[in-house]
């Protein structure tokens, strides 16, 4: 599994447009070929920041999205952040549920 973690920082007067634009863009990426999952959040504390998260099943997954038209999106809303943004890459091994919550209380 691959996931990927965007945060990027919209002008005020943007903040709407930014809003529509993640609305559409996690509707086609969640209907995506090997996407797992796919999230947008505003930040509590500054209204203007936005974090954007997708997973995906395998790197070639992410590979086809990186070349997509939706993609093209992403680069436009980092393009257009007020600060530089933020975006990292990680290759989850394994991942676990409640079961490991569960064990690890139990062991206390």
């Amino acid at each position: 599994m691959v996931g990927t973690v965007l945060r990027f920082f919209s002008a005020p007067h943007k903040r709407e447009e930014v809003i529509q634009t993640l609305h559409s863009l996690v509707g086609h990426t969640r209907a995506m070929s090997g996407c797992l999952g796919c999230w947008a959040s505003i930040d509590l504390e500054n209204t203007n920041a936005f974090v954007y998260a997708e997973q995906w099943a395998s790197q070639a997954d992410l590979n086809r999205h990186m070349q997509s038209q939706e993609f093209k999106k992403i680069l436009g809303l980092m393009e257009m952040s007020e600060h530089e943004p933020l975006i990292r890459f990680a290759t989850i091994p394994e991942t676990h549920g409640m079961e490991l919550i569960e064990q690890v209380r139990r062991e206390r």
